[in-house]
Parts: C-alpha cells; structure tokens; sequence
C-alpha cells in the first residue's frame, strides 16, 4: 500500500464529497461523519486507486480489515451496512460463492449509535454514491457483501459490484 498524504487524502475526500448521494448526507446529518468515513475507506487503499473515479477495468484492492470467514462459509464478523449500488454496475456472476471468501470491511460510526459497526465496504460505497435506480436494484438482493464481478471479494471498484445476487 502506498499511502496518501494527509493533503492527498483531504484533497481526495474533497473530490468524492462531490458525488455523494443527497440519501448519504441525510443519513449522516453530520457533514464530518461521512468525511470521516470517506477518509477511512480513502486511507485503505493504494493512493494510485481510487474505486469511484479511476478507471473501471482494474480491480481497486482493500488494504484494510476483512470479515473472517468460518468453516461452514458464514461471514463471522461483516455486518450488513445501509444497502445501495453504483451508477453503472456489471452483471457477470462470479465462478464460486462470493459469500465464502474474505470481504472488504470498514468501521463506521452509525448516527444515534455509541458504537462503531462493522460493515462491508462494497455496501457502504454504494449507499453513498449510487444512482437511485442502482440503489433500487441492489436493495432486491439478499443482506450480505455484494458479488464482485471480478471474482475478487477484496476489490472495492464501484464498477465491478454486480446486480446478481
């Protein structure tokens, strides 16, 4: 991982508050909640990366926490965030069950709540970013880490989140 500069990361955040969805910003009444969360999903990955507005062919690897995964396949500690999708999300299914390989998590300081939670990073950027009509869609799929069309379970690409359940 190389890390962005405290600059490049306020720069970054600056660059993403532009495209949050106005159900985010209701969500998190605090204008510095979610900077918050953008900042730590911003200073988990590589400063090259960025998910939401770099290309949309490589994957954009998670350098931070991952949900532990037990013996019979079940997410032992991913939470399921406030649900969402992208603007223009893929539809290829991934070859094995996403559900039983590590997932991208982050902490997240849910409003009216005195504890950090523990979510996906998939479900979390697109609550934030999605277009309504991707948030529809992906609200119809079951409560878990959204299947990464890339078949990498760690990548947090916007683009590679797939409408399959």
């Amino acid at each position: 991982l190389e890390a962005r500069t405290p600059g490049e990361l306020a720069e970054a955040v600056r660059r993403w508050e532009a495209f949050v969805h106005p159900r985010a910003r209701t969500y998190f009444s605090a204008p510095e909640s979610l900077r918050e969360v953008l900042r730590s999903i911003l200073s988990r990955i590589d400063r090259r990366a960025d998910p939401l507005l770099g290309g949309e062919d490589a994957c954009v690897l998670w350098r931070g926490p991952t949900s532990k995964v037990d013996s019979d396949g079940e997410d032992s500690d991913g939470g399921a965030p406030p649900g969402g999708g992208s603007g223009a999300l893929a539809t290829r299914p991934s070859r094995r069950s996403h559900t039983t390989r590590r997932q991208a998590v982050v902490e997240v300081w849910k409003p009216g709540e005195d504890r950090e939670t523990i979510t996906y990073v998939s479900r979390v950027l697109a609550f934030v970013f999605a277009s309504d009509e991707s948030m529809e869609g992906l609200m119809k799929l079951p409560k878990e880490p959204f299947r990464m069309c890339c078949g990498n379970q760690e990548c947090v690409q916007m683009a590679h989140i797939s409408l399959d359940p």
